[in-house]
This record gives C-alpha cells, sequence and structure tokens, in this order.
C-alpha cells in the first residue's frame, strides 16, 4: 500500500496516472486509497507533505533494517 500511496502523491493524485504507472486497474488505486485514507483517519490528500515524509522515513527505516537483518526495526 505505501507504494501506491507514493506513486499516487508523485502523480498529482491521479488515479488513472497512478494506475498506469503501477499496472493496476484505477479501481485497484481507489480501493487502496480509501483503504489508506481509513487507516490514516483521514484523506490521503489532506496533508500530502506529512504523508509523503513519512513514506520517505518508512523507506529509510525499512533500508536500515535490510542492512541490520539481526536488528529489531524498533531499535532504530
Amino acid at each position: 500500500m505505501a507504494e501506491t500511496l507514493r506513486v499516487y502523491l508523485e502523480e498529482g493524485s491521479s488515479h488513472a496516472a497512478a494506475a498506469r504507472r503501477l499496472g493496476v486497474h484505477t479501481n485497484t488505486i481507489s480501493y487502496r486509497v480509501q483503504k489508506a485514507a481509513g487507516l490514516l483517519g483521514r484523506p490521503v490528500d489532506s496533508r500530502r507533505l506529512e504523508t509523503s515524509a513519512a513514506l520517505m522515513l518508512l523507506d529509510v527505516l525499512r533500508a536500515r533494517a535490510e542492512a541490520q537483518p539481526d536488528a529489531s526495526p524498533t531499535a532504530c
């Protein structure tokens, strides 16, 4: 879902452009964006900068965890 949100935001919140880029149907993008909004408790577009920053932080933490496979992700 993180990759879908990243692409969706990079494509200016365009369901069609995100679907083309990810190679999925536009309904799939719509479903994932709605699911994310439910998890966030707010529309994805309402705080774009905050959401984008959280996605970047997720990437950093994942890369760090992959580089140190024995370390727990919370030990960062």
